[in-house]
């Protein structure tokens, strides 16, 4: 990571600072891939799951939003410059860099933690928190929708600050080759560091399967924010299984697109009223109007039964149809 640091330095001094930056990406995530085989964390992790080709997926359209955000902040900026807002662009490029960090990742913090608690941000996030391994490519593993949710507030404030966008590029490059080593299945300690900097060894605490457990250890980058909000937590212990208990996510990166979007209902339980499959037929029957009564109830006591997941077939439902109506007739 210090060697990466050192490159976002030198890019000024580049004829290109902007593909200087983009090269430092692609060259430290392939060091981190290699580094992953030679030293892992865990053996099991190393072995290739169903999730690997969305993974990749998400990579290249999450980096690729990442290059177009850059671009797209120099007509923001440019949208937006005032008086009486200034850059200090007389800084060294690596303190501006490391500056133009903290809105940010401040924005990261608080919509990530938010993601945690509301239903709607919670299922976009849910992608992230879903696979069974963490390595490398985990770190990407994003929304676009919630990646542009979870920075968007730090870029707004940053394009209102007159913040250069070389300067925010090499604040997103330090942060992609961040998020790699966060999430690698990489076995390294950093000692104190890790009470200040989120690194694997922290981090891998907020991936736990029990949704209670991952409510820690929100910070992107920067810990402070944790310690701030009481968030931070680094127990002595064996992590256990990662991922969402049930597994609900889907594998595919499609899927996945359209996951946070599908219907939520819950399935009925016995002592819900029968929905729309259960009511009575319009058709009249012979008989008394008693016996029709009784038939009624009969019929809504014998299809008012919960289903054993969460999303009933359509099958079913129509089998339910199907089943009300024949009772009634009868």
């Amino acid at each position: 990571m210090a060697s990466v640091i050192v490159g976002v330095a030198w890019a000024p001094s580049m004829g290109n600072p902007i593909a200087w930056l983009i090269a430092l990406v692609v060259c430290g995530l392939a060091a981190v891939a290699l580094l992953e085989r030679w030293f892992p964390f865990e053996l099991q992790w190393q072995v290739r799951d169903r999730d690997f080709p969305a993974d990749v997926a998400h990579a290249i359209v999450n980096l690729a939003v990442m290059h177009g955000a850059v671009m797209g902040f120099v007509l923001l900026r440019a949208s937006v410059e005032r008086e009486g807002v200034r850059w200090p662009t007389e800084w060294p490029y690596l303190a501006q860099v490391f500056l133009a960090g903290l809105p940010l990742d401040l924005s990261l913090y608080v919509m990530h933690r938010l993601s945690h608690r509301y239903g709607v941000l919670w299922r976009l996030h849910s992608i992230h928190h879903s696979p069974r391994r963490l390595y490398w490519l985990n770190g990407e593993r994003r929304h676009p929708i919630h990646a542009a949710l979870m920075a968007g507030p730090g870029l707004l404030v940053l394009g209102l600050l007159g913040t250069p966008a070389e300067v925010l590029g090499g604040w997103l490059a330090i942060l992609a080759m961040h998020l790699a080593f966060q999430h690698a299945n990489l076995d390294y300690r950093l000692g104190p560091r890790s009470y200040l900097v989120g690194v694997a060894e922290v981090h891998r605490w907020h991936h736990r399967e029990r949704f209670k457990a991952p409510q820690v250890n929100f910070g992107e980058f920067w810990l402070v924010w944790d310690h701030c909000f009481r968030t931070f937590y680094r127990p002595d212990a064996a992590l256990g299984p990662v991922g969402i208990e049930g597994d609900p996510v889907p594998h595919s990166y499609a899927e996945q697109l359209a996951y946070p979007f599908r219907s939520t209902r819950p399935a009925r339980t016995m002592s819900e009223p029968c929905g729309l499959a259960c009511r009575p037929s319009r058709k009249r029957s012979a008989g008394t109007r008693r016996n029709r009564r009784a038939r009624h109830r009969q019929s809504r006591t014998s299809c008012c039964v919960a289903p054993a997941r969460m999303h009933a077939p359509v099958d079913n439902v129509v089998l339910a149809v199907v089943v009300c109506a024949a009772k009634v007739e009868i």
